[in-house]
């Protein structure tokens, strides 16, 4: 599995949270461990992206949550074509030919 960043797997949660999900459809949709999810969750929660339906065991992405994954979104449509255009200038490969040693001269 390839590297996320926080940003990334923040926006993943939040997504999963825009209709309200419980902690379990959370982890599996992010791919968390319950570990992970529990600092995730703390950490949205502090901040304000989401919240926990009154009594109810489901969570919800909040307004500034939503402002959070419409900003990332458009981070990622200008960085999209970027990634898409630049190109690394590849390398020559150049043989390597093994010097002959003392031992080749005792031949």
């Amino acid at each position: 599995m390839r590297y996320r960043s926080r940003a990334e797997i923040i926006a993943t949660l939040l997504k999963a949270g825009v209709r309200g999900a419980s902690k379990t459809k959370l982890m599996y949709s992010a791919m968390l461990s319950y570990e992970q999810l529990q600092a995730y969750m703390k950490f949205t929660q502090e901040k304000g992206l989401i919240a926990q339906d009154g009594e109810l065991p489901r969570y919800t992405t909040t307004a500034k949550g939503m402002r959070f994954l419409e900003r990332y979104a458009k981070i990622g449509h200008l960085l999209t074509p970027v990634e898409k255009t630049v190109e690394l200038p590849k390398a020559p490969v150049k043989p390597i030919t093994p010097k002959p040693g003392p031992a080749a001269d005792a031949l």
